[in-house]
């Protein structure tokens, strides 16, 4: 948790402000389906490497592979149990949307999700519609 904490006190040295989130496309310059490689080339190198999942501590996310292990599969943000890091995560769609936005925001922004998912309060998975 020291780690955890201690890269949450440095979270502004990664500018995730400015990366906008677009839902079923990637986060900033980091899009689903590039290479691995090139997110370190980007980003630089990890804080944590678990497998062939990149976490960046500072920036508050992680980058998870695909199932070929080479490419961005997802994209993974703040923590199941709302703590520290969601708190702390800044990134928001072009529409405001972000970590804590209601379930009645994200529908009223995003529209009507194709799948929707609780897993007890505050966390619920909403999948869109395709477009």
């Amino acid at each position: 948790m020291d780690a955890i904490q201690d890269a949450v006190d440095q979270v502004d040295t990664m500018d995730t402000a400015s990366m906008v989130i677009e839902p079923g496309v990637g986060m900033g310059s980091i899009k689903l389906g590039m290479p691995m490689d090139e997110v370190i080339e980007i980003l630089g190198e990890p804080e944590i490497r678990t497998g062939s999942a990149l976490q960046y501590l500072k920036g508050v996310f992680a980058i998870l592979p695909g199932g070929d292990t080479e490419t961005v599969g997802a994209i993974m943000i703040g923590d199941s149990g709302g703590g520290v890091l969601v708190d702390a995560f800044k990134c928001r769609t072009q529409t405001g949307i972000g970590m804590g936005a209601t379930r009645e925001k994200i529908i009223e922004s995003l529209g009507e999700p194709m799948t929707a998912e609780d897993f007890g309060e505050p966390t619920s998975q909403l999948k869109p519609k395709p477009e």
